[in-house]
């Protein structure tokens, strides 16, 4: 379903991004709802303040028409330097090829394996638990 990635200016093959990143965070996002703006931003700020493997990124997967009109809200909330990488999905096909994974979960987001598995759900950052789980599934020492 994903072709391909973006981050800034720079597209990825959906292929080369798997071959490169090991473990994912997928962050659903859909446009035009207030509480999405502060957690694209919540998650840029506090993964940055964890250790991760160089094999790890996060894919904020946007239900939004284009990514510039999506942008466009969060300095609104506040100003961010973008890190990671993005998928626009116009027809929201992203949610309805995962209808089996209840929306509850999928809010919260889910970190996959190389293989598409699901290994956590929730943000790394939650709590110090949290993290101590998401240090063990992507492999870091602490």
């Amino acid at each position: 379903m994903i072709s391909a990635v973006s981050r800034e200016d720079s597209h990825l093959p959906w292929s080369d991004f798997r071959k490169k990143y090991r473990n994912v965070s997928i962050v659903y996002l859909q446009d035009g709802g207030a509480p999405c703006y502060p957690k694209f931003i919540n998650w840029h700020q506090r993964m940055e303040q964890i250790t991760k493997a160089d094999d790890y990124t996060v894919l904020f997967v946007i239900n939004a028409r284009d990514y510039a009109s999506f942008t466009r809200n969060t300095p609104v909330y506040q100003s961010i330097e973008e890190r990671y990488y993005y998928f626009i999905d116009q027809r929201n096909e992203f949610y309805r090829a995962n209808s089996n994974i209840p929306r509850a979960v999928l809010d919260r987001s889910l970190l996959i394996d190389r293989d598409n598995r699901i290994k956590m759900v929730g943000e790394p950052f939650f709590n110090a638990d949290m993290t101590k789980v998401f240090h063990i599934v992507t492999g870091v020492e602490n």
